[in-house]
């Protein structure tokens, strides 16, 4: 759970109270629509772009409703973290001395935007297998024959009760809005989960991708090279927008499972997951007056109320993120087929 004792030092008792109600209320809420964590039976996995993490500088109680939604889960994969650290930090700061993180170097270039992609993780939980790189692609398989990826993947190996697995984080290209973006993307989200599932294959392991990959749609063609390239994203996970306005199905968790005696997994290990909507808890639309001390004067000063309302929902995705955290919770406690397993073995 994450660290409070910050919040004394908020000497303004009504809003120290108000930001109390506010974690109370996630707390309940996240109770609600989380299954809760277990010792060894299961693996809470998230993914969630934290829009331009250390861009802006966030209103003090931000970090601790991202500490509590992150929290809930075993392993989260954060995209978008900045160059600056100093977001993350905090963020750290406020889950607690269980908690660790992975992170990568800032990627260069226009398109990467010295974004970095992060793996937070429980320790009691979560184990760190001394595996980690950046994906890099051999010149017989580049982005549409000339490209390494917009943002460098993120690659590592990790542990959980029985289960051990290479969990590799991925933000795919973005671009401007134009005619050949879409296949940009879809040949980004090919390239890796063809080069993941060939080293799947070659060193018999479990892969996880994972992370913000910017498919429109679940039947669209970037999900259609997901799958091509040998990945499985159950059913149970396809029907989750966690776009904002949920109506995009940017971020998914897609598994290769290829390790020996692994293979235990099916449609019903993935019968819990969903996309968390905290909007329905905190910053929710009518807060607008809440907040409206910590917007610059000059972008609110003579707007209708309809324009306040536009512009504060945009304002608040700055504050918290314009993505949902996609989530799945796996049984990886194999303890009874291996037993069963051993009983028909010479």
């Amino acid at each position: 759970m994450p660290f409070y004792h910050p919040l004394k030092l908020i000497t303004d008792l009504p809003e120290r109270k108000r930001i109390i109600d506010n974690i109370l209320a996630l707390r309940l809420e996240l109770k609600k629509q989380i299954p809760p964590k277990t010792d060894g039976q299961t693996l809470l996995i998230a993914t969630w772009n934290l829009r331009e993490f250390s861009k802006r500088t966030r209103i003090d109680e931000a970090y601790y409703y991202l500490a509590e939604i992150i929290g809930s889960f075993d392993l989260v994969a954060l995209e978008e973290v900045g160059n600056d650290l100093g977001s993350l930090m905090r963020l750290m700061y406020l889950l607690g001395n269980d908690w660790n993180y992975l992170i990568t170097d800032s990627t260069e270039g226009a398109q990467g935007g010295g974004e970095r992609l992060a793996f937070v993780f429980e320790n009691r939980k979560v184990r760190f297998n001394h595996i980690a790189g950046e994906i890099v692609l051999p010149d017989d398989t580049l982005v549409e024959g000339k490209f390494q990826f917009a943002r460098t993947p993120f690659s590592v190996a990790m542990q959980a009760g029985w289960f051990n697995f290479m969990l590799c984080s991925v933000h795919i290209y973005y671009g401007e809005v134009r005619k050949n973006t879409p296949s940009r993307r879809a040949d980004e989200i090919g390239a890796i989960a063809k080069f993941l599932h060939k080293r799947a294959i070659k060193e018999n392991r479990n892969y996880i991708l994972i992370g913000d990959f910017n498919i429109t749609a679940p039947d669209d063609d970037m999900m259609k090279a997901l799958k091509d390239g040998g990945f499985d994203v159950p059913v149970a996970l396809q029907q989750f927008a966690s776009g904002q306005k949920r109506t995009t199905f940017y971020d998914q968790i897609a598994f290769d499972f290829q390790e020996k005696g692994y293979k235990y997994f099916s449609e019903k290990d993935f019968f819990n997951a969903g996309a968390f909507n905290f909007y329905d808890v905190v910053l929710k639309e009518d807060d607008f007056a809440t907040y409206r001390k910590f917007m610059d004067a000059d972008k609110i000063e003579g707007k209708n109320d309809e324009d306040l309302k536009k512009y504060f929902k945009t304002w608040r995705t700055y504050e918290m993120s314009d993505h949902l955290p996609l989530w799945a919770e796996l049984q990886i406690d194999f303890s009874e087929q291996y037993l069963i397993k051993l009983t028909t073995q010479p």
